[in-house]
């Protein structure tokens, strides 16, 4: 037996009538562990249970061991964000639902594993019946309900919290008491009153958010509209003269400004790939684009779901992709990759939602290339979250936290082998050539 030495909720996943690998681990805030079986894994795995070393393979080595075909062709990213595994019966479903902001709305809320953004795609797999009755009653309306994290499983009150709303765009018939569906995070809310009713499904009264944009400082200088949505940078340096702050002031709090710099950020840490660097232009739409693909804690996404200014929103992102380089365990601190290892394996970034077969979503983070993390078991495609690839679960070496999956091409895809880093079990931490003594490089003024 060995022992993963964190609180975890195990939701296993049987690849074969006698394995079962745990392809979910999710850090709970208790004292309890997960026990995996080493006679269970190892009699089906190349890794013996002697010690550390005996199952910690070298990652050199696993990349360079694929065999991937010489007609191999790149990985088609539209396919990963279609979510093929959930089965072929998700029924398209039309119509789209805005409110109106500032609204007050009543609708029915899931709590939810995680932290979710506006323009945030995910897939559901649902098995609560309680949960599969919601949906069917808001399939028979406007098929939009709430989502809000439940980050303290302690306090059960959502009063005060901020959520998003899910507009269901694929959803199948309730088969062997289960239900999948994907779609769209549109709209914030916050939420007034709650209650439950007697299948414990919470029914709310929220508020829709507005973001409110920073109007430029030199909109009310220029003599008409026409002026103001092309002013030159000549323009703009004879209105700050009217002003009491330099030019440069106020550009750190221009929204083009800073989709520049974001876009300029992005460009490096992907060494110039522009296939993986489509971000959105719209101010709004990118600071939670990038909100959503940054291996933030739940605490960080919070924080940024709760700021109601895309300037702000943008400037605490572009702060935290220039301090912070390196991906880490959460549990130990080891280092497990960096930023300079992530692409995207979906045409919506480089973090993507995916679900298991036991219902647990996973934000998941892509990359490259990974250190000091050792694998377990055999292989398998089922459920493969990337058609093509096998994959198979990876624990961090030093404290055993299980860290996500590493897909193996099963033959006719390129790259030959990438990781899949869940978000929840990882940490970003400043460069080593950032100085974080004094702290105060790691607390922007937004």
């Amino acid at each position: 037996m060995w022992r993963i030495s964190r609180c975890c909720r195990s939701a296993e996943f049987v690849f074969n009538s006698n394995v079962k690998v745990a392809m979910d681990l999710d850090s709970d805030e208790s004292d309890d562990s997960q026990i995996i079986d080493d006679d269970v894994v190892s009699s089906h795995s190349n890794y013996s249970s002697d010690g550390l070393n005996g199952f910690a393979a070298d990652m050199d080595e696993i990349v360079e061991s694929v065999q991937v075909s010489s007609n191999a062709k790149a990985f088609d990213i539209n396919i990963a964000g279609r979510h093929e595994y959930l089965g072929n019966n998700l029924d398209a479903v039309s119509g789209f639902t805005f409110y109106e902001e500032n609204s007050v709305q009543k609708i029915p809320v899931m709590k939810h594993q995680t932290v979710s953004f506006p323009g945030q795609k995910m897939p559901f797999n649902l098995i609560h019946q309680s949960l599969i009755a919601m949906v069917m009653s808001v399939m028979e309306g406007d098929k939009t309900f709430g989502l809000v994290a439940e980050l303290d499983h302690y306090n059960e009150s959502v009063k005060g919290c901020i959520g998003v709303t899910f507009q269901v765009m694929n959803c199948s018939p309730v088969t062997q008491g289960r239900c999948q569906l994907t779609g769209m995070c549109r709209q914030r809310f916050k939420i007034i009153e709650a209650t439950k009713n007697n299948e414990h499904v919470l029914s709310a009264t929220v508020r829709i958010l507005s973001d409110k944009l920073i109007v430029p400082f030199y909109a009310s200088m220029v003599s008409n509209s026409r002026d103001r949505t092309k002013c030159s940078s000549r323009r703009k340096l004879n209105a700050s003269i009217r002003t009491p702050w330099p030019t440069f002031v106020y550009e750190q709090y221009s929204a083009d400004k800073l989709v520049e710099s974001i876009h300029a950020q992005l460009m490096e840490l992907c060494h110039g790939r522009e296939e993986q660097t489509k971000a959105p232009s719209d101010p709004l739409i990118l600071s939670y684009w990038v909100a959503q693909n940054l291996p933030l804690i739940d605490q960080q996404r919070t924080f940024l779901l709760n700021l109601d200014c895309p300037v702000q929103r943008l400037r605490w992102e572009l702060h935290f992709m220039a301090k912070c380089s390196r991906i880490c365990c959460c549990t130990c601190g080891m280092e497990v990759s960096n930023t300079n290892s992530v692409f995207s394996m979906n045409t919506d970034g480089p973090q993507g939602a995916y679900v298991n077969p036991d219902g647990y979503m996973h934000d998941t983070l892509t990359v490259h290339s990974a250190d000091n993390l050792m694998s377990r078991g055999l292989p398998t495609e089922r459920f493969s979250w990337f058609p093509g690839y096998k994959w198979i679960c990876v624990f961090c070496i030093s404290c055993l936290a299980h860290i996500g999956w590493r897909f193996d091409s099963a033959g006719d895809c390129l790259p030959p082998c990438f990781w899949g880093l869940t978000r929840k079990a990882l940490i970003t931490m400043p460069g080593h050539d950032i100085d974080i003594e004094s702290g105060s490089e790691l607390r922007p003024i937004i």
